[in-house]
């Protein structure tokens, strides 16, 4: 049987350590509503003014441009964080047909402590990541626009606990339970890049016809709306 999700309500690091343990996919509630940012960013102005309109931020383009064993979100641009939140504010929605291989922006996992210090304060870090001083990445993205199959792992600052916060819009994220998918996703044997896998670059998944594990994988996706954390 396919793993379910939870609901949980604002729990203690207690709780959350006995869901860790259990391997138990959750969402939280009551806990982003409580940061800072759930109000202030709702404010464009309020973004450029603290970034600032010309700080240079790292973002990514051209998604499909790169071999199996590169970079998987593209090609990275700098630009001025004004131009980024210009394009993103034009509120398109991205494709694979249309928008693969164009010039279509994606703030994606950039570290807050490094690029974005100013917003670090409006962000209330969850027990477990601020036990190791840890400050989380920032993602900004339209619709449409997917990350390939991985799995994060925690290690350094800011690292990956699997803790995700949705301030504004929604996110769906797919989650494949290793004990019942074990062998359908191979990885990159690339060092660094060890925890991506192999993936069809026109989708952003395992292509079924090389991997046909992956036509038969047990998943269930889960679409967080604004103010839910998982």
């Amino acid at each position: 049987e396919t793993f379910k999700w939870i609901r949980v309500e604002n729990p203690s690091k207690e709780e959350m350590d006995l869901l860790v343990e259990q391997a138990q996919p959750f969402i939280i509630t009551g806990m982003v509503q409580e940061w800072p940012a759930y109000k202030l960013w709702q404010d464009p102005q309020y973004l450029i003014d603290k970034i600032g309109p010309d700080t240079k931020i790292p973002v990514r383009t051209h998604f499909l441009k790169y071999s199996s064993n590169a970079e998987w979100l593209g090609e990275e641009k700098n630009l001025p964080f004004i131009e980024f939140f210009d394009h993103w504010r034009q509120n398109k929605t991205w494709s694979v047909e249309t928008d693969a291989e164009t010039e279509f922006y994606y703030l994606a996992s950039l570290p807050m402590n490094k690029y974005f210090p100013s917003l670090a304060p409006d962000v209330i870090v969850p027990p477990h990541p601020a036990e190791q001083k840890k400050t989380g990445n920032l993602w900004i993205g339209n619709a449409g626009q997917i990350t390939p199959v991985h799995y994060d792992f925690s290690t350094g600052d800011p690292g990956m606990d699997g803790i995700h916060g949705v301030i504004a819009g929604r996110k769906i994220f797919r989650l494949f339970d290793p004990a019942k998918n074990v062998g359908c996703f191979p990885r990159k044997k690339i060092w660094g890049r060890m925890h991506q896998a192999i993936v069809d670059l026109k989708t952003g998944l395992p292509d079924a016809s090389i991997h046909p594990c992956y036509a038969n994988a047990h998943t269930n996706p889960q679409g967080l709306e604004d103010a839910r954390t998982i």
